[in-house]
């Protein structure tokens, strides 16, 4: 009975139809269906695998091989890729270079080089970027170098005293740091330029540091007085010593000698240093 067994079972092994494995490798899971069903044949997914070489979704095997013999209306096992394994480098602006470290590591990558720089936004002692930057897909294993903060890059106030308020505003935020503003009047300093500057120029502070600039507003407005029926040389004593010019216009002969108009009429606010028309009669 077993040679018999044995005599049938080879027997039918003999006489079993096979049909050759089409060459399905690089194919989609559809057009790899499709090829193998011309056949007679069916498709089973055994296993997906990474593939530096075979885009994602495409066989990057058949099992048996192209060519190999398999039963008619069998089965073929394929593998299937999941394209390259790529990870993305975490987000680990702002972390300590400790928690930086471990979250780059269990993304399946490499911790690199550690550097110090001078960051205006990020807190001394955090990272501040990464190499690749945060966010790339990278191979695994791959080497991320971070740049720790020291902070905001200290600078030395420049000296802008004397110079118009928009070139010192420029030579100030250049250097990273903020400008505020205040005005004062000034009878010796011309309008729009920088009487003072606070921090001292050669104080050395951090990138974003407020520096105030004190910025004349020219001479003080002054109120022009009542001129009316003064005498001329009274009236001109006044003007002078206010700050005012005296601008005096008479006729040939003025008999009384005294101011009968002004121009601006008294009251009226004028800079240091503005002229006064007075008439005489």
């Amino acid at each position: 009975m077993v040679v018999l067994g044995a005599g049938i079972g080879g027997w039918l092994l003999a006489t079993s139809k096979s049909v050759p494995t089409p060459n399905i490798v690089g194919q989609s899971k559809a057009a790899a269906k499709a090829s193998l069903s011309d056949v007679g044949l069916s498709l089973v997914v055994t296993e997906e695998q990474f593939s530096e070489e075979i885009p994602l979704d495409l066989i990057i095997s058949s099992d048996p091989a192209p060519g190999e013999g398999v039963r008619e209306g069998g089965a073929v096992g394929v593998i299937l890729s999941k394209g390259p394994e790529r990870y993305v480098i975490p987000d680990v602006k702002g972390l300590s270079a400790t928690d930086a470290a471990a979250a780059i590591t269990s993304a399946n990558l490499a911790i690199g080089s550690t550097t110090e720089v001078f960051d205006d936004q990020v807190p001394a002692g955090a990272v501040a970027s990464t190499s690749p930057k945060i966010g790339s897909e990278v191979k695994p294993g791959t080497s991320v170098d971070i740049a720790v903060s020291k902070g905001p890059k200290p600078v030395a106030i420049p000296q802008v005293v004397g110079k118009k308020t928009q070139v010192a505003t420029s030579a100030i935020t250049d250097l990273g740091l903020l400008v505020t503003t205040k005005e004062k009047y000034s009878e010796k300093i011309a309008e729009g330029v920088v009487i003072a500057i606070r921090p001292a120029a050669g104080t050395i502070s951090p990138s974003g540091t407020a520096v105030e600039l004190v910025v004349s507003k020219g001479p003080p407005p002054v109120a022009v007085p009542s001129l009316i029926d003064l005498p001329k040389n009274k009236a001109i004593s006044v003007l002078k010593g206010l700050g005012l010019k005296p601008k005096v216009l008479e006729a040939a002969a003025t008999p009384l000698n005294r101011v009968y108009s002004q121009d601006p009429p008294a009251g009226t606010m004028i800079p240091k240093g503005s002229s006064v028309i007075i008439r005489i009669i």
